[in-house]
């Protein structure tokens, strides 16, 4: 009887220790998994923000409508969207495409463009109207920017048809823009 009792004690004592590393592995499975302490934060919708965008009217000047962004958005898709609503308003060359966005310490804002924005050239009333229209509509829709440079394909160009010096930043002209 003896040596029956040892086996069975044996067979408990494994079966137990079997029993709590498949309770320990399950246990160690369903923390990883759901955690202990997870809090879940409430979900809250991103804030919008309103910008103006700024397109040629028939006066030869600027008109404006309102555009609201969702606050969470990357700086690059901002201004592809800013672009993308330019584009529908004939404000800039249908195929021209924002490349890259930069910020600099001073407020400058640098908006490197594909050359489609400067391969359907404007006249010179149609050029200022196109350069402005792009300049006021990033300076708006981006709160740290003060002015604009801008590149084509990495480089700043003197002028896009020789009316508007765009070889340094450029500034919101609010001359331009409808009352």
């Amino acid at each position: 009887m003896p040596v029956t009792v040892k086996r069975i004690s044996k067979t408990t004592w494994g079966l137990s220790a079997l029993l709590v590393i498949a309770f320990a592995g399950a246990s160690f499975q369903y923390y990883r998994t759901y955690g202990t302490s997870r809090v879940e934060a409430p979900e809250t919708t991103p804030a919008k923000e309103t910008v103006r965008l700024f397109f040629p009217s028939n006066s030869e000047r600027l008109s404006s409508k309102v555009l609201d962004l969702q606050g969470s958005q990357s700086e690059k898709m901002r201004g592809e969207i800013i672009i993308g609503e330019l584009k529908k308003e004939k404000a800039i060359p249908g195929k021209t495409r924002l490349l890259d966005l930069a910020f600099g310490e001073d407020g400058t804002l640098y908006a490197n463009l594909s050359r489609e924005f400067v391969e359907d050239r404007p006249k010179s009333p149609n050029e200022i109207a196109m350069v402005y229209s792009l300049v006021n509509s990033l300076v708006s829709g981006f709160k740290n920017s003060k002015r604009v440079q801008l590149l084509v394909e990495g480089r700043a160009l003197p002028t896009v048809d020789g009316t508007v010096y765009t070889y340094l930043p450029l500034e919101f002209n609010n001359d331009l823009v409808e009352e």
